[in-house]
Formats: C-alpha cells, structure tokens, sequence
C-alpha cells in the first residue's frame, strides 16, 4: 500500500482485509481496495515471493480454491480482483489479472518473466525512469574556513553549500533538485567513490556520482521503475545488516507523483517515462 501511496495515481485506497466475511467457506476478502481515476475499482491481493533461483521458474501462486474465494468476493463488491506480486530478490513488483492466466486446474502458476510480461502497474501509475548519465552531487568547501587534508589523506573542512548537476547541466529548479536526489539514492546506476576537486593545490569540493553501466541508448539510461525506487527506500528504512528493525516506513503521499504527471516538464533534468502495456500473445507463446 505504501508504494501506492508514494505514486498517488488513485481516487481511493484502503484496507479491505478487515473483519471477518460471511459465510467463510465462500468468500476471502483481498488486502487492498482501490478506486482509480477512470472510477474502476480494484481488489488486490498481495503476494511477497522470494526465489533463489532465476526468474523463469515457475511456481503457484494460488490454488483453485483460493482463487474461486478471493474472486467471489470480488464480483459480490462489483470489483476487479487484481493480484500484486513482489519479487524480493529483485524488488520488482508486477499487478496481473488472476483470472486471464489459470492453468486447467484452476490455479495460478506463473514465474516473474511471465509476470513481467502481463504486468498492469502503469495502470496505478508505475513507469520505467530515463535520464542522462551521469548524475552528480557536488559538495562544496567553504573556502572562508579552515580546511586540509593530512598525511593520511583525510580532509576536513566546512560545508559551504550543494550543486546538482545531470552531465554537466547544473541543475537549479528544487523539484527537480529533488527527483534528481531519490534518483541518485535509490534507483539502479552504479555508484563511484567520492572524488576530490582540486584547484591550485586546495580542495574546492567533494563530488559524488552515479552513472550507468551500460552505454545509453537514443541518448538516455534507464534508472528503475518508480516502484522499484520506492521499495529501495522502503527497505532502507526497516532493514539493517539483513534484519527487519522497525514495521512501517514514514509514508511519503504523492512523493513519485511529479515523475508520474504529464505536466512534468524537465528542464537541466531530462525524463523519460516508458509506460508498459500488458502482452498476453507473447505469454500465450511462451507457454
């Protein structure tokens, strides 16, 4: 939900799991309602999977059973049942229609490039990012203060402010400042040491940079979907040497939202969103 909440593409969003459903031997309510901005609602049923192995290994995601329960509910409320899986090893999230991909069994058996390929996200506001490599944080001396670097090349100084830049294009716009920074933090590029601008022998600034391991194409890279940015952020707020040390991250409502809008206009930052449309024919061949 929280990552639903950062996009805000919704009219509504709420718990639906709460209470108990009668008669209980027909109906499971799913954990998430939502209302998107066309007005069609959704059921969501959310599944954390985590597998060692690669992404083409399928497994059962729901029985028959479990299905005919979550989806008769569904149908009852007048809602779309929709099922949200999050693939832990690659923080990927996907949102497939249940009821397209049963097996003849009636159930559910799909592996995360199946997922992939009839993911729904975009309907809710996910997209993959592209920019321009590289990204750049400058962090700069304040040269009225003392400052050195000793024998065991350690610098001290006084910050004396903080530059932005995408390449070389500083970037001065705070909106952008900001979509440039979770960009940084939490998207995908790689990272490079912090690096010392030197100017006559005295330290100037200290620089750090996240570029792309890939040469760009058409001019851009792509740095990560928007979920995948969040669920970075999400993780780095309740995991610590690989242990859970707090529940909830602090919610952060619409923080995505300006990369989702279309009045997104980019300036020193250029943006690219990619919107993914759900291909069943290439499941179909895949199987």
């Amino acid at each position: 939900m929280s990552t639903l909440v950062s996009l805000g593409e919704f009219k509504l969003l709420k718990h639906e799991d709460v209470g108990r459903v009668f008669p209980e031997e027909s109906y499971i309510a799913p954990d998430i309602r939502v209302v998107l901005k066309d007005g069609r609602q959704w059921l969501v049923e959310v599944k954390n999977v985590f597998e060692r192995e690669h992404g083409n290994k399928k497994r059962r995601l729901m029985t028959a059973s479990y299905f005919n329960r979550l989806n008769a509910y569904s149908q009852e409320t007048g809602a779309e049942l929709k099922l949200a899986i999050y693939w832990a090893k690659w923080r990927i999230w996907t949102v497939i229609s249940p009821d397209k991909l049963l097996n003849e069994s009636g159930d559910l058996k799909l592996s995360m490039c199946d997922a992939l390929l009839v993911n729904e996200f975009s309907e809710l506001g996910d997209r993959q990012i592209g920019t321009r490599s590289p990204l750049r944080l400058r962090v700069l001396v304040d040269q009225s203060k003392p400052s050195n670097i000793n024998e065991h090349d350690q610098a001290s100084f006084t910050i004396g402010g903080v530059k932005l830049f995408s390449e070389d294009r500083e970037i001065l716009d705070a909106n952008e400042q900001e979509v440039a920074l979770t960009l940084m933090f939490y998207g995908d590029w790689l990272e490079k040491p912090p690096t010392a601008v030197m100017e006559n022998d005295e330290l100037i600034a200290v620089e750090y940079e996240s570029y792309a391991g890939e040469p760009p194409q058409y001019g851009l890279n792509t740095i990560g979907t928007l979920s995948s940015i969040f669920s970075r952020y999400y993780t780095e707020k309740t995991v610590a040497d690989n242990k859970v040390v707090q529940l909830l991250a602090v919610q952060r409502p619409n923080w995505l939202n300006p990369l989702v809008s279309k009045e997104y206009k980019s300036g020193q930052l250029p943006i690219w969103q990619f919107v993914q449309q759900p291909n069943f024919d290439a499941l179909d061949k895949r199987s």
